[in-house]
């Protein structure tokens, strides 16, 4: 399965894996929302993600640190999500 997003009260839902192989139209969707709309909130539901790799991880702080440098908020959250704070929290720290 690939990745869907979908967009629903505001909320971007990320459905299936966000892997290597996801990443590019994941990081090109997400970026022109965080440069190039009047968004200030960018919420993401992990919920229905079946699979991420490092990659994928990397892709979430990569978008982190452009809504930061962007002057906007970022959120992820979801099932799984303790795994992904701890994570970025240790990212943070380094």
């Amino acid at each position: 399965m690939s990745l869907q997003i979908s967009k629903n009260n505001g909320v971007f839902h990320l459905i299936g894996k966000l892997n290597a192989s996801t990443i590019s139209p994941f990081n090109t969707h997400f970026e022109h929302i965080i440069e190039k709309s009047d968004i200030t909130i960018v919420s993401v539901n992990i919920d229905s993600l079946n699979q991420i790799d490092t990659d994928g991880f990397d892709a979430l702080k990569t978008l982190k640190a452009i809504a930061l440098r962007n002057q906007k908020r970022f959120y992820i959250y979801g099932d799984g999500f303790s795994e992904l704070y701890n994570a970025f929290k240790q990212t943070d720290v380094a």
